[in-house]
C-alpha cells in the first residue's frame, strides 16, 4: 500500500539490471501555452526557486514507504531532509516522527526542509484508506450536486447555488479543522518558531 511502513515505492532497485532512469530534455517554459509552466516560487537563501514540478515530486514522495522515502528524497532533492512527519497508518490513530501515537485525525504528511533551514514544504498524502474515500465524497458532494442539477435542468440562479452550498457547509469548517488539525497545529508552531523561514503546503487528491 502506498505510504505503508514496508511496501510501496516508485523507485526501482538500482542494483537490478532492469532498473533504468530516463532523462528528459529541458524545454523553456515560455514555449508552452500554459502560464502555470513558468510559475516560480521563491525560496529563502541560495538556489533556484521551486516550480510546480517540484511540488509534484514532493507530493509523490509522501506516498513512499518508511524504508524508501529518505532515499527518494535524496534522489530528487539532495540538499533536503525530513524535518517532521505525521503518519496515519490506520483510522485509529497516527504516529509522528518520534514514533509516538498522536491525535486521531486522518491526515498523513511530511515536512521537508532544505539544508540551510530557510525553506520548508509540507507534503500531504492523498486518498489511501476507505475513510479517505468517504472524506473525498464529503468534500466534493456539494459541487457534484450542483453540477448534476445543472445537467438535468436549467442553470441554477446564483442564490440557489449559494443556498445549496451553505446547506452542505453547515459545520464543515469545524470538521475540516478537525480532519487537518495536526497539520494546522504543526504549521502554526513552525511559523512561530521560524518566522524568517519560507513555508509551502502541497498535496495530491485529498491532500491537495
Amino acid at each position: 500500500t502506498a505510504g505503508s511502513e514496508n511496501g510501496y515505492t516508485a523507485f526501482c532497485n538500482e542494483t537490478s539490471p532492469d532498473c533504468n532512469w530516463t532523462t528528459f530534455v529541458y524545454r523553456d517554459p515560455a514555449l508552452y501555452p500554459f502560464p502555470q509552466c513558468s510559475m516560480r516560487f521563491p525560496k529563502k537563501g541560495n538556489g533556484r526557486p521551486l516550480n510546480l514540478a517540484d511540488f509534484g515530486l514532493f507530493s509523490s514522495l509522501a506516498y513512499e514507504s518508511l524504508h524508501t522515502i529518505e532515499s527518494g528524497l535524496h534522489k530528487y532533492f539532495p540538499t533536503w531532509h525530513i524535518d517532521d512527519r505525521h503518519l496515519t497508518t490506520s483510522a485509529r490513530g497516527s504516529t509522528n516522527k518520534a514514533g509516538h501515537r498522536g491525535s486521531k485525525d486522518w491526515t498523513t504528511f511530511y515536512q521537508f526542509t532544505e539544508q540551510d533551514n530557510k525553506t520548508s514544504v509540507f507534503a500531504v498524502r492523498g486518498t489511501q484508506y476507505l475513510i479517505d474515500v468517504l472524506q473525498d465524497i464529503d468534500l466534493w458532494l456539494p459541487a457534484a450536486t450542483i453540477n448534476f442539477f445543472e445537467k438535468v435542468g436549467p442553470n441554477f440562479a446564483e442564490g440557489m447555488v449559494d443556498t445549496i452550498a451553505a446547506f452542505f457547509n453547515i459545520g464543515r469548517r469545524h470538521k475540516d479543522k478537525k480532519a487537518f488539525g495536526e497539520l494546522l497545529r504543526l504549521v502554526r508552531l513552525q511559523m512561530q518558531a521560524y518566522p524568517d523561514r519560507q513555508f509551502y503546503i502541497t498535496g495530491h487528491s485529498l491532500g491537495g
